[in-house]
């Protein structure tokens, strides 16, 4: 199989996958409830499709390639969540399908295509141009038939002649002169190397004064100094040289600014360092009076680095502190059946609201003397409790706990507690026996939730081991095909 018909297969397949994956979401129509990610609004209806065709409805289980999708992906209960769950790993693998096939295309294309020209452009192009490189099929002849093999032809530019290199080497001088020769230098020169195809090559004929890539070997004196340098011109194997004048500013020539920075230099680079101590002179060179003093280094970077970070910090412990409150609304749900349970069994046994809130807060606080770990929900309610002995009102204490939890199913409850206080409710034992009732299915819903979750995290290492396993069975194919 060639190269080319690897390529219209990949293409074929990805045409033909993408617009059934458009079909199945034209015919979806627009989604409700709440707002999903962009790839999954595309790509979730063709792996809900793909599950229906697979399960069939739940029809003839032991059949077809159903009993083969249970082994791989896993089989619950029938919920509609559970059939979301599994739609969305469908529609995942078919992501990195139409990305496999893609991907394929590009690799294949160059290989597929490199070939497909009608004549090759051998001729050489103009002085200066870039090299061209052409690949062709070199085939010869003979009796027993025909071979062929790939070539790949490098086809460099025309050699320049003396003329054309000439007006270069012209042009080149004239704009070095205009540039470089009489300037005034104060530090490092910057030195053109190149104008356009010439090439330019410096000598210091001042050794001892420049280098000839343009460093200064002394600062500046007390007057002006002369500097040399020649340049060599080339071009193709052509040459021109020329001597260029430059001029070392003396220490008046200086700005302000450019003298303290000069003087700063030295005695950074141990310019005064004598045997004893550093000899700091109490004059500069134009008589000007100079003087060191203690300095005090408030270290402003570190101040900016600190005000950068508290943005930064800001957000983080807003996030933490997010976390923390799911957290502990997560943790105060999964208790709540419990509680509600605990309350119905006290007021069966004849105690009144708030002598149970007291007798659960006080069997908390003993556990918690045992060791056991802090409870959010009975930390509220042993709080209810010692508000209840302190002399609060029952109903006071329970309306604060709801304001401060500002947990749904939390108000819930205080709202029918704050009821049968005012209206001596005779359904209150139905009532949160009807509560209980709702907690607990919420309960396990709950955690079914947590329990797909943690299976949809598996859902990435399946796709990269079912990646290694392709690269592995078509990598052999796809080198003999080269």
């Amino acid at each position: 199989m060639s190269i080319e018909v690897v390529f219209w297969i990949a293409a074929s397949l990805s045409l033909l996958l993408i617009s059934w994956i458009i079909l199945c979401r034209i015919r979806c129509g627009k989604s409700q409830g709440e707002k999903v990610p962009l790839w999954e609004r595309i790509f979730l209806p063709a792996g809900q499709k793909i599950l229906a065709l697979i399960t069939k409805a739940g029809r003839k289980p032991d059949r077809g390639l159903y009993p083969i999708f249970v082994r791989m992906m896993g089989k619950t209960e029938g919920t509609r969540q559970y059939e979301d769950f599994q739609s969305r790993r469908i529609s995942t693998l078919l992501v990195f399908l139409l990305a496999f096939l893609v991907l394929l295309m590009a690799g294949t294309y160059a290989d597929a295509f490199s070939e497909k020209t009608d004549q090759l452009d051998l001729t050489r192009g103009d002085n200066g141009s870039a090299v061209k490189v052409e690949k062709a099929v070199l085939t010869v002849w003979n009796e027993g038939g025909s071979i062929s093999k790939k070539v790949t032809i490098r086809i460099p530019a025309k050699e320049m002649t003396r003329e054309q290199a000439d007006l270069l080497l012209k042009e080149a001088l004239e704009k070095l002169l205009l540039e470089m020769d009489g300037k005034t230098v104060r530090g490092k020169v910057t030195l053109p190397t190149a104008y356009g195809q010439v090439k330019i090559k410096y000598l210091s004929l001042s050794p001892e004064l420049i280098r000839s890539d343009g460093q200064l070997l002394k600062e500046p004196g007390t007057e002006r100094r002369e500097l040399y340098l020649r340049a060599v011109l080339e071009v193709e194997g052509y040459t021109e040289k020329t001597v260029l004048h430059l001029t070392q500013v003396g220490f008046s020539d200086l700005s302000d600014e450019e003298r303290i920075d000069l003087l700063a230099k030295q005695i950074e680079d141990g310019r005064y360092l004598e045997e004893d101590r550093v000899n700091i002179p109490e004059r500069t060179p134009e008589g000007e009076v100079m003087a060191v003093s203690p300095a005090l280094d408030p270290h402003p970077e570190k101040v900016f680095l600190v005000l950068l970070l508290l943005p930064f910090l800001w957000i983080y412990q807003e996030r933490e502190a997010r976390k923390l409150w799911k957290e502990r609304d997560e943790k105060t749900l999964l208790r709540f059946p419990e509680f509600v349970g605990e309350l119905i069994i006290l007021a069966r046994a004849g105690l009144s609201l708030p002598l149970s809130m007291i007798r659960l807060g006080e069997d908390y606080r003993k556990r918690r003397e045992k060791g056991e770990k802090i409870d959010l929900l009975y930390e509220e309610v042993a709080r209810i409790g010692e508000e209840i002995s302190e002399g609060i009102s029952f109903r006071e204490a329970v309306r604060e706990m709801g304001e401060r939890t500002a947990i749904p199913k939390l108000r819930q409850l205080c709202h029918i507690l704050i009821q049968n206080e005012r209206k001596s409710n005779v359904y209150l034992l139905e009532r949160l026996t009807e509560l209980s009732d709702e907690a607990w299915d919420e309960r396990k819903k709950r955690v079914r939730e947590l329990s797909e979750t943690a299976d949809t995290r598996l859902v990435f290492p399946l796709v990269l081991m079912m990646a290694v396993v392709l690269m592995v069975v078509l990598a052999p194919s796809l080198i003999s095909l080269q």
